[in-house]
């Protein structure tokens, strides 16, 4: 299945220490990394990175506020968004390099994905971050948001981003909503056929480039194989 005429990738959020990543990331185009804002290490980073390479995945910098503590699930107000953003990218890109392996996209993660959706003086900073790092480097988030807006402004490759194993709430300004917050009932799409027919609704729509299955919803290999399933028949 196609959207826009382009075959749907699929990606994930590794490094963050649950343990599926390796029988994960066959499965994947796009593996966001995440390097030390709320998960992370050195050492996580280069065996994220070491399977990347192994499979031919490209790897990117899944960056979020400074909160190891909670997961980075809460918002920080904090004035240094920018250099957060652009310390943990360069972190992942340094090991990255190591490996002979370009640094091919950024990703936020929690509260900085869903403020940077709303907010467009987060997504300000966020975008410059990105374009610090030099061109070519993507930035993978929700479309029709001040993600992709701003995206555009600042020339950055914007990969429009959908989830095959979260709910949608529906929204009047967006055609699939917003996500369900995960402390809600309800907020994760369970089990293999689910979310291949949400992954065959979304990649139907045409709104998207590229469908996440997160490390840490249960099943998520076997989730990853139908939805890999799904959207390439």
């Amino acid at each position: 299945m196609r959207s826009s005429g382009r075959p749907i990738a699929i990606n994930a959020d590794v490094g963050e220490g649950f343990p599926d990543d390796e029988d994960l990331m066959p499965l994947l185009d796009r593996a966001s990394v995440a390097c030390g804002g709320h998960a992370g290490s050195q050492r996580t980073m280069t065996r994220a990175v070491r399977l990347a390479a192994r499979y031919g995945v490209a790897v990117g910098a899944h960056v979020s506020y400074p909160d190891r503590r909670g997961f980075g699930r809460v918002t920080i107000p904090m004035p240094g968004i920018a250099a957060a953003v652009t310390a943990q990218a360069r972190a992942l890109a340094r090991v990255a390099r190591r490996a002979r392996l370009p640094l091919d996209h950024v990703k936020l993660h929690g509260a900085l994905y869903h403020d940077a959706s709303t907010d467009p003086r987060i997504a300000i900073a966020v975008g410059r971050a990105i374009r610090r790092l030099g061109g070519g480097v993507g930035w993978i988030g929700m479309p029709g948001t001040w993600q992709e807006r701003t995206a555009r402004r600042f020339g950055i490759p914007f990969i429009r981003e959908g989830f095959a194993d979260r709910r949608y709430r529906r929204c009047r300004r967006h055609r699939w909503g917003r996500l369900v917050p995960r402390g809600e009932p309800g907020a994760l799409v369970r089990g293999p056929a689910a979310a291949a027919r949400q992954a065959r609704r979304l990649a139907a729509g045409g709104q998207v480039d590229t469908l996440c299955v997160h490390s840490d919803t249960p099943g998520c290999v076997r989730i990853a194989r139908a939805v890999r399933a799904a959207v390439s028949r």
